[in-house]
């Protein structure tokens, strides 16, 4: 089993491959470090999540379609794909989404 630790990536918790979190809790770009302000709202997909690769793929044919950037389109069929692997290796794991929210955090 892989170990619930996030790789640290200049001093950030790894979030994703362009995001991390500081010891603050505050999100950063990776690259350079900049603040995201608190005040921007955020969301977090899972591959648990049984619609979060259509939801995915959906969003990078919009991207596409919005003449996004070669490189952006790689990283995230690159994360789509690995969310499809994590699913077929954890059919057990995928779920529909719930509401089960305990804390939401500002």
């Amino acid at each position: 089993m892989k170990s619930a630790v996030r790789k640290m990536v200049g001093g950030l918790s790894q979030i994703d491959d362009k995001y991390g979190m500081d010891t603050a809790g505050s999100v950063r770009k990776l690259a350079d470090g900049k603040l995201v302000r608190d005040d921007e709202p955020l969301i977090v997909f899972r591959a648990q999540d049984s619609l979060s690769v259509p939801l995915l793929e959906e969003y990078a044919r919009m991207c596409r379609r919005a003449g996004a950037q070669p490189s952006l389109l790689a990283v995230l069929y690159d994360r789509i794909a690995q969310f499809a692997r994590w699913q077929a290796e954890n059919p057990g794991l995928v779920k529909v989404p719930d509401s089960e929210l305990r804390e939401i955090i500002r």
